[in-house]
């Protein structure tokens, strides 16, 4: 019995501290389920849940284990009447830790099933709530605040490195070859042109997240304050001026639900766009005054949209088909495609990058533009 001693360092391996009769490897295999008693509820869960598997496994191995140990503890008499008694001695001595080999195996077990369970739904439940779908559909359908001059410095940023990054690693290249090293043995030389493929990924969604908080701030300067948050700014001319005598004010985050965000492919908004413009004629019946409605209906904040319609249209064409169609057909449609017109111009008008307005914009457009008003609509 002096070899059993408590924290012996015998030259038995299998018995270290801990546990006098167990394996070191129970002792090992004890460790995940002091880590796992997340039900999937805290913050912690998603990355427990994602390890689940390894808290199953320990489990098992645990239980393989506790049946050897209960097997050898059996065997432990060979048969032999008077190694009865010192083996239930032995027996006696380790009773605390067999009583808790087989309390941690049931109740781990039992313990790592219902974490088995929790992690499963956890994992389901996350992917559909995180706010994106699948594909390249990125809306979440919830609310979000988008601050404005933080979004459009971002943008601007963006789209600078995207612009500057191939021109540094031109020139990274050229000091590889002065140098005389071949680029292939260089590590990690791809990173910079998946960094530009991935701003490119990215610049649509912002751009159009951008366009609709413009336009919401928009509104709220002509009275339509239910997408500010509160303590934002107070009305102002829409388009941004200061009034004389007026301090420049921070402007206010704006809120509005994501699902109303377009996710077509740029260029599909862009052939979309241009489609919507090849459409339109000078004079106009009521069923093509209610089909250039609906096609601008939800794209008019899209600035692919946009851009590809201001570019395809002719500025008086447009202003012709709206004044006939106030003339012959409804007045209120025909108020409601020139605020749609107003809109998508004024979207195309704000674009940066690929979707900057092109020369001549603001000659062309600048009666949908300058006065933030149409010229139909009520005062």
């Amino acid at each position: 019995m002096a070899g059993k001693t408590h924290d012996s360092l015998g030259e038995d391996p299998v018995k270290q501290a801990g546990s006098l009769e167990k394996p070191e490897s129970d002792d090992v295999a004890d460790m995940p389920d002091y880590s796992s008693t997340s039900t999937g509820s805290s913050g912690s869960s998603g990355y427990s849940g994602g390890y689940g598997g390894g808290r199953s496994h320990g489990g098992v191995d645990r239980d393989d284990q506790t049946s050897g140990d209960e097997t050898d503890d059996n065997e432990d008499t060979d048969g032999n009447e008077d190694d009865g008694e010192e083996s239930d001695k032995l027996r006696a001595d380790s009773d605390d830790d067999s009583g808790d080999d087989s309390g941690d195996d049931s109740t781990d077990d039992s313990g790592d099933d219902a974490g088995e369970d929790t992690d499963d739904s956890d994992d389901g439940s996350g992917d559909d709530g995180s706010g994106g779908g699948s594909g390249d559909d990125r809306r979440g359908g919830g609310r979000v605040s988008i601050d404005i001059q933080a979004m459009t410095t971002l943008i601007a940023a963006m789209e600078r490195a995207r612009d500057q990054i191939p021109e540094y690693q031109a020139e990274f290249r050229k000091i590889l070859t002065d140098a005389g090293l071949d680029e292939v043995d260089v590590p990690g030389k791809e990173k910079l042109s998946q960094v530009v493929a991935w701003i490119e990924d990215e610049l649509p969604h912002l751009r159009r997240r951008l366009a609709l908080a413009q336009a919401l701030e928009d509104r709220a300067g002509s009275g339509d304050r239910k997408h500010i948050l509160p303590g934002g700014p107070p009305s102002r001319p829409p388009d941004g001026h200061i009034l004389p005598g007026e301090a420049p004010r921070q402007r206010g985050p704006v809120v509005y639900d994501e699902s109303k965000i377009p996710d077509d492919p740029p260029h599909v908004s862009r052939d979309n766009g241009r489609e919507c413009a090849s459409q339109l004629g000078t004079d106009a019946d009521q069923s093509q005054v209610n089909d250039l409605i609906e096609r601008l209906k939800g794209n008019q904040h899209d600035p692919y949209f946009a851009h590809g319609f201001t570019n395809e249209a002719d500025a008086s064409n447009v202003t012709a088909l709206i004044e006939s169609a106030r003339s012959d057909g409804d007045p209120a449609r025909a108020n409601e495609l020139e605020q749609l017109v107003t809109e998508t111009v004024q979207t195309a008008g704000r674009g940066t990058g690929d979707v900057a307005p092109s020369d001549g914009f603001e000659d062309q457009w600048g009666q949908f533009t300058s006065a933030g008003q149409p010229s139909g609509a009520p005062a």
